[in-house]
């Protein structure tokens, strides 16, 4: 299995593909558009092309795009379009990028060309018309607390031998402005709540309260947790490939939501991200592709129940990953280059019923 990226995800796809009791199922999917809950800003997708596909100059150029340069998704976006470039009054290069839940601010890593192969690289935040509202140096690895109140940035000083010396944690407080140092040393960060943020400490996860800095350690086995706390992904690092693990027992359950994928020669696992908001209790949105970077390759998206590993709903197209909310994705499909978007909420709602899902 190839690791996952670290990542930061329209129109919206009018028939998707149900694979349902061995039958398939043509149906129409509601779009963002017609669903007048959240935040309309914050149902885009922000995205760095070249860090979605490092490799992939072809997809990039058939997109339009510019190298290092963040753009944001949006709904309301043609399809045929890669999304809005964010300006860049001061110019700078981007490696990843996040939009806040609001959909009003952007995180991003990257560098500014006069400091690129030297020490200058971090976390910047910018607005829709690329000011930069702030710049947390050393900053690499980054995560919105889910009401983005919080920015939380993991900082690398790195060696001359590729790897880190020291690592410290930054937190950004988006209503004061102000930044708070930690000595703390995660290589991944991820929040349970809004004041609840995980710490991946090797295979030990601890979490902090922002507001206090209190700190304990906990029973988690991942950063990123499912909706009901279930579940937990624990990022790939040193090696080892992303996992999924089942919080009560332990056990790694990560064959169970990407071998729907994997078995059918779909193993290039692209995104995989939990679902958010109503009824998204521990479904799990995976994108597998056969390749990317050669020609007619066959992507898939899917929502997995992590309990059972089967698969709710099903449609064609690899995820970028979620929009700024959690509620929607945004994919690429790759026969046509066209941008589209799945309203995930929405789309699981159609398949509730009492008792589980159809």
């Amino acid at each position: 299995m190839a690791p996952l990226r670290v990542r930061s995800s329209n129109r919206f796809v009018p028939l998707l593909v149900l694979a349902l009791s061995g039958t398939v199922t043509a149906f129409h999917v509601p779009s963002i558009e017609a669903a007048s809950r959240g935040s309309a800003q914050g149902q885009a997708c922000a995205y760095v092309p070249q860090a979605v596909w490092a490799r992939g100059d072809g997809i990039t150029t058939r997109l339009g795009t510019s190298r290092g340069t963040i753009y944001v998704f949006h709904p309301s976006t043609s399809a045929r379009d890669a999304g809005r470039p964010i300006p860049k009054p001061k110019e700078y290069w981007a490696y990843d990028a996040k939009l806040s839940p609001q959909g009003d601010l952007t995180a991003f890593y990257g560098e500014f060309p006069s400091t690129i192969g030297g020490p200058g690289r971090g976390v910047g935040v910018v607005d829709r018309d690329g000011t930069i509202v702030e710049w947390i140096e050393c900053g690499e690895a980054l995560s919105w607390s889910p009401d983005g109140r919080w920015l939380a940035v993991v900082l690398s000083k790195w060696g001359k031998g590729g790897g880190p010396t020291d690592r410290r944690l930054a937190l950004w407080n988006r209503r004061t402005g102000s930044v708070r140092m930690f000595d703390a040393a995660p290589s991944h960060v991820g929040w349970a709540s809004e004041d609840s943020l995980l710490l991946q400490l090797g295979n030990a996860v601890d979490v902090i309260d922002p507001r206090t800095g209190n700190r304990s350690g906990t029973g988690h086995h991942g950063t990123i947790v499912s909706t009901d706390g279930l579940y937990a992904l624990w990022p790939g690092e040193n090696g080892q490939n992303t996992k999924v693990f089942e919080e009560e027992t332990g056990y790694d359950v990560t064959i169970r939501l990407f071998g729907p994928m994997t078995q059918r020669g779909l193993g290039e696992i692209r995104s995989a991200f939990w679902m958010r908001g109503e009824g998204s209790d521990h479904f799990m949105v995976v994108s597998g592709c056969d390749h990317v970077y050669g020609p007619s390759p066959t992507c898939k998206t899917a929502i997995v129940d992590a309990r059972t590993g089967e698969i709710v709903v099903e449609f064609p197209g690899e995820a970028l990953g979620p929009t700024g909310d959690g509620k929607s994705a945004v994919l690429l499909r790759h026969g046509s280059y066209e941008m589209e978007g799945v309203d995930l909420e929405a789309l699981l709602g159609l398949f509730r019923r009492p008792g589980g899902y159809y």
